[in-house]
């Protein structure tokens, strides 16, 4: 995905490297939780369409 206008906000102001270092635990740890649900949610879709 093309995040230009993200990256183009975050370079307008100096950011400090311990809240640069949070922010990309905080955007690492979503997009790592948004895969675990996605593959919950197939594997319920799975059960459900099994008929279980």
């Amino acid at each position: 995905m093309n995040n230009v206008r993200g990256e183009l906000r975050l370079v307008e102001r100096y950011e400090k490297p311990t809240d640069k270092r949070r922010r990309l635990k905080s955007e690492r740890h979503r997009r790592r939780f948004a895969d675990m649900i996605g593959q919950k949610v197939r594997i319920v879709r799975d059960i459900k369409a099994r008929g279980g």
